[in-house]
């Protein structure tokens, strides 16, 4: 994949960071109280917020209430988190101010994890408390391509689950599936435009084109 672009937009967890250990480890903590199946939870909660999580697995808790409890440990819980091969060097490179992280982690858990494995702050960081609706609605990643002063069809976005392929899709933007949680084959069922399994193979270059584009190349 070779294309231009005017910003990249990267999901934290998965694609940046392997959070897979915290993040089991946090709604087994969460489940166990409330009789749920962890595994029933982990079928749907790559990609969404946890409020969204609760309502589906469990639609009689009060999601909200649930959600703050859930999110506070989280923040806390850095044991086992580390980095997708290739995150550092691939954002050290990246032309600022034109990349963002879009994440569906609430913002106290994005910047613990991101100061924890010495990643560069991103010069714009949309988290669950940013929007009214999280993945796999785009409004997310609309909002960042607005405060990127991007057009959302120049834009692409690193995504490893189908709810924010399908986010990033519906805002017309391109996809790179990153195959860290899920295998290659439902990253490509889901609609990406090309997966790579880290980030050691993506390369930005800056072009000329007298609108801040540049070239992302992946492979």
């Amino acid at each position: 994949m070779h294309t231009e672009c005017q910003a990249v937009l990267m999901d934290l967890d998965g694609v940046l960071v392997d959070s897979s250990e915290a993040i089991r480890r946090q709604w087994e903590r969460w489940a166990e109280p409330h009789g749920i199946d962890v595994d029933a939870i982990m079928r749907v909660c790559h990609g969404r917020r946890a409020r969204e999580i609760i309502s589906i697995v469990a639609p009689d808790l009060n999601a909200e209430v649930e959600a703050q409890n859930y999110n506070e440990a989280e923040a806390q819980d850095m044991e086992g988190v580390r980095l997708v091969s290739g995150a550092k060097e691939l954002l050290v490179r990246m032309p600022s101010p034109h990349w963002a992280v879009v994440t569906s982690a609430v913002r106290p858990t994005a910047e613990a994890r991101l100061q924890a494995l010495g990643l560069p702050d991103p010069p714009v960081l949309i988290t669950a408390e940013d929007t009214d609706r999280g993945k796999p609605d785009p409004q997310c990643f609309l909002q960042a391509a607005i405060k990127l002063e991007s057009k959302p069809e120049l834009c692409v976005v690193f995504e490893d689950a189908p709810a924010g392929i399908e986010a990033a899709k519906a805002a017309s933007m391109q996809v790179v599936g990153v195959a860290t949680y899920r295998p290659a084959e439902e990253l490509e069922k889901a609609g990406v435009d090309v997966v790579t399994p880290d980030l050691r193979d993506v390369r930005v270059e800056a072009i000329r084109m007298g609108d801040n584009r540049f070239m992302v190349r992946v492979g």
